[in-house]
């Protein structure tokens, strides 16, 4: 990566270029810390929703155990699908999928929906589970091994 010293045509004073396969690396950080951003926000919104409509605290426990359940049952199912249509669109499915589950879950009035959509949820996110290591094991060279610690 390289700074580019502000000038009139660059525009924007603090433009990083990046070039070859940090561009990739940076734009893929860049997408995934706005999906993470966007389920904290979301998620918080849900449980607060959940909060004020007349639910109580054994039925978020239910919640949170329906999307554990469908974190657990969803990993196979997406190792297949992420091997059968490939990493790229198993994570543009798993981006598009989540928010608007989590907005419905938002949305949703009922335990049983609530329940339901937790589930869901938790399947989808398990896709993301799935696919971040070898996503982000191609955007690596070969010749850079991990930093230890």
């Amino acid at each position: 990566m390289r700074y580019v010293a502000p000038n009139r045509d660059a525009g924007n004073p603090l433009v990083v270029h990046c070039q070859g396969i940090w561009q990739r690396a940076v734009i893929f950080l860049g997408a995934a810390s706005l999906f993470n951003c966007g389920c904290v926000f979301s998620f918080s919104c849900s449980i607060s929703i959940c909060w004020t409509v007349v639910f109580r605290e054994d039925v978020l426990g239910n919640v949170a155990a329906a999307a554990s359940i469908g974190g657990l049952i969803g990993t196979l199912p997406a190792g297949i699908f992420a091997q059968r249509f490939g990493l790229r669109r198993s994570l543009l499915f798993c981006m598009t999928l989540v928010p608007a589950l989590f907005c419905l879950r938002a949305l949703a009035t009922s335990q049983q929906l609530q329940i339901g959509l937790g589930f869901v949820g938790g399947l989808a996110l398990s896709m993301w589970a799935v696919c971040i290591p070898p996503a982000m094991a191609r955007l690596t060279k070969r010749a850079e091994p991990p930093i230890r610690l």
